[in-house]
């Protein structure tokens, strides 16, 4: 009569001995590498995980404080806060919320030179950028938490999430 072997050529569980078990521990541990190794990359890349987790998870993690559209709109009515557009700049002539100054992360440094003037230790900012998958507002943010401004809000959903809720951009 033929006996049917398993996997690991054993024809029961009595034949098992330590050093196959170790090896089938082996074998599914190579299985899960490759998942981790070429499935998780990718999935993280398409959440946003790449560099360390999401947007959102980032700023919390920095201490920057998140805003988010009821909140943005309460503090604009109030007047006594700059905002600042993160985006490229033809990316802000395209269209930005309203009074939005463009202070693009790209060249922080000349954006920098030029609205420092305005810039006071107690000004309250708010910055953003496209949508919460980019992070250009909350590298803006922590930019100039460096320089002492401490009331610095991230507009965590950007202009995506300004123009899903239906409000109105300003053009240059």
């Amino acid at each position: 009569m033929l006996k049917m072997r398993c996997f690991f050529g054993l024809t029961s569980r009595s034949d098992w001995s330590l050093r196959q078990v170790w090896w089938g521990i082996f074998c599914l541990s190579l299985v899960f590498a490759g998942f981790n190794y070429y499935i998780l990359p990718t999935s993280r890349q398409v959440f946003g995980r790449a560099n360390g987790g999401s947007v959102e998870l980032r700023a919390l993690r920095a201490g920057v404080q998140i805003a988010t559209i009821v909140e943005l709109q309460k503090n604009l009515e109030e007047g006594r806060w700059l905002v600042f557009d993160a985006r490229k700049s033809d990316e802000y002539q395209a269209g930005h919320l309203p009074n939005a100054l463009s202070f693009p992360y790209a060249s922080r440094d000349a954006a920098f030179q030029e609205w420092a003037p305005i810039l006071e230790k107690g000004q309250k900012v708010i910055v953003y950028c496209s949508s919460k998958m980019c992070d250009d507002a909350l590298n803006l943010a922590l930019f100039l938490r460096e320089f002492g401004l401490t009331e610095v809000i991230l507009f965590i959903d950007g202009i995506k999430g300004w123009k899903n809720a239906g409000l109105a951009l300003e053009r240059e």
